[in-house]
């Protein structure tokens, strides 16, 4: 029941950088328990605990962080798991808080990396460690991991690669996508799982002066 998966088409060596570009992180911060009920899938499944991505002083009582990319379409499991996730850098591109009308516009978490932790042949899909309390609150187990044929992925699969991120060329604007290849007019960019919020899920902890 695992849905959709990762899988490399490209063998890979032990402690390997499996995404060269990194993922950015988004720090979600005190979220209001009267209000956040609309994002309780979002938190229920794809959200990390802030402290593992440094993340934790960013708000006065709970962060969360959402991390696009492998942190968040990757499968789980609890022992044989063969990606770890690094630590995330922290800039804002030299946007200056007091002038520029960019700032605090876009997360300063980025360049999350994850590396495998074993070596991985062609066809491999991508497991990390969602922890085992997670698991544990689920009922799920680690089940069995399938190889897929390298000709069948490159035939149905969708490339995770076709973007690369790096500062915008539009002022004020910080990170911007750019194509890592050339792409033909009416190809798939990248896929993107979908999650729909509501607006008052996202307000912030109000808290009496």
């Amino acid at each position: 029941n695992g849905g959709w998966g990762i899988f490399t088409l490209t063998p890979r060596i032990k402690d390997e950088v499996l995404n060269q570009y990194g993922d950015v992180v988004i720090q979600i911060t005190d979220p209001n328990p009267h209000t956040a009920a609309g994002m309780r899938r979002l938190v229920w499944d794809y959200l990390w605990e802030g402290q593992l991505l440094a993340g934790h002083y960013e708000g006065f009582q709970r962060v969360y962080s959402a991390v696009p990319g492998i942190g968040s379409l990757a499968n789980g499991r609890t022992k044989g798991y063969n990606a770890v996730g690094g630590y995330p850098a922290v800039g804002n591109l030299g946007l200056d808080r007091g002038f520029s009308p960019g700032a605090g516009a876009f997360t300063h978490y980025d360049n999350y990396t994850w590396t495998a932790s074993k070596d991985l042949d062609a066809g491999d899909e991508i497991f990390i460690s969602y922890g085992e309390h997670w698991m544990n609150e689920r009922s799920l187990t680690d089940g069995t991991a399938w190889k897929r044929d390298v000709s069948d992925l490159r035939q149905f699969g969708y490339c995770l690669d076709n973007i690369i991120p790096g500062t915008s060329l539009i002022e004020h604007a910080g990170r911007g996508a750019f194509a890592s290849r050339d792409l033909e007019q009416d190809s798939i960019i990248a896929p993107v799982p979908l999650l729909s919020l509501s607006r008052s899920s996202l307000e912030i902890l109000k808290e009496r002066q």
